[in-house]
């Protein structure tokens, strides 16, 4: 059986309230499984990829970080699903460029002015992507490197069932 890739929420709590967020949708409750700080270290290396999540895992930078640092000790590839809000200039250098993948998820027009004002260095890493809601995508048409894009759907939450495990950090 081929490995899959494991989505850990490091929170449940977010710094934003969208009305279309997937971890609120009674849909997603079966996905979840509960597990504690310790046993989510120690199946790390039971998966082919490390997806950091939340809520907005930026609300708990250590874990964020520890998480890491333990998937880059089993050369795992890492991904960080976040609004990005949160980050600061240190974290570009602290931790930022060492995840395989960055995906910032833009849920509102000042996400955008946040980034260019105190955080431009994003925008130039290699590993970020702006996630953006298909249906949405005409309210950020004048987002800036229109090549770091991605779009989604909201069935997209739903389609990895066979490829992706869902734990919460409890």
């Amino acid at each position: 059986m081929e490995k899959k890739s494991l989505r850990l929420l490091i929170t449940e709590d977010c710094n934003l309230s969208c009305e279309y967020c997937c971890n609120k949708l009674k849909e997603s409750e079966a996905k979840f499984q509960y597990i504690s700080f310790s046993d989510a270290g120690k199946i790390i290396p039971m998966y082919n990829a490390l997806c950091i999540s939340g809520g907005e895992p930026l609300l708990n930078k250590g874990a964020v970080h520890n998480f890491l640092l333990l998937a880059q000790h089993y050369d795992i590839p890492t991904y960080l699903y976040t609004n990005g809000l949160l980050i600061t200039y240190s974290d570009v250098d602290f931790m930022l460029k060492e995840f395989t993948g960055i995906n910032i998820g833009i849920h509102n027009e000042n996400q955008q002015e946040y980034f260019l004002k105190y955080v431009p260095e994003l925008l130039t890493l290699d590993n970020v992507k702006f996630c953006v809601q298909d249906i949405k995508v005409s309210k950020y048409a004048n987002l800036l490197h229109k090549d770091k894009l991605k779009l989604w759907k909201m069935d997209d939450c739903f389609n990895n069932v066979d490829t992706e495990d869902w734990f919460i950090i409890k």
